[in-house]
């Protein structure tokens, strides 16, 4: 009895899929903070692809029960994005404005930005994501890789000190702790006395 309320329950939570069709194959879209594409949906879960080809499976109550995004839910144009790792000095409406320029010059078809913004920071570097569409799945990859690399030439030429860098930073303290060092050593060393 127990398997059959729980097929009931099953069954009742994909009706409201079914009539809304929130989402459907090959849509792009966010789910916990992760963006993939929906390679297949079955009776009780979804196969998310991750852009990094890991799969994220998640139940398909979860998609009437909880907010995500579907990138693609009105539009057939791929959703792409470029990563860019820079230093915390790095111009970044300066990079936005060239990522916009690069896209308006690029010649694949149906290419166009659709955001651009500092999504993480960590210790040594910013995020900088960029958001791009294209005609098709191909277009899509081809143009991403075209303004990556454009991008890094352009940051490379123009504002070397955007890219990542480590840094080292010397206090009074450790600069002190570094000559006695230094000290001790030459007169521990017979050689140098």
């Amino acid at each position: 009895m127990e398997f059959f309320v729980e097929r009931d329950r099953s069954l009742r939570s994909r009706e409201p899929l079914a009539i809304t069709q929130p989402i459907r194959l090959e849509d792009a879209v966010t789910v916990q903070n992760e963006y993939g594409w929906v390679e297949e949906i079955t009776s009780t879960y979804v196969v998310i692809r991750l852009w990094d080809l890991r799969r994220l499976i998640v139940p398909i109550n979860f998609f009437i029960q909880q907010p995500f995004y579907n990138w693609t839910r009105r539009a057939t144009a791929d959703i792409g994005n470029v990563l860019l790792y820079l230093d915390y000095v790095a111009p970044i409406e300066r990079t936005c404005s060239k990522a916009i320029e690069l896209v308006g010059q690029s010649t694949q078809p149906g290419g166009r930005l659709v955001s651009a913004q500092v999504t993480n920071a960590t210790p040594n570097a910013i995020e900088l994501r960029i958001l791009l569409t294209g005609a098709n799945t191909a277009v899509t990859s081809d143009l991403c890789a075209e303004i990556r690399e454009k991008l890094i030439g352009f940051l490379q030429r123009e504002c070397p000190q955007a890219l990542p860098r480590q840094r080292q930073e010397m206090t009074d303290s450790s600069m002190t702790e570094s000559s006695a060092s230094k000290d001790r050593k030459r007169f521990d060393d017979p050689q140098r006395a």
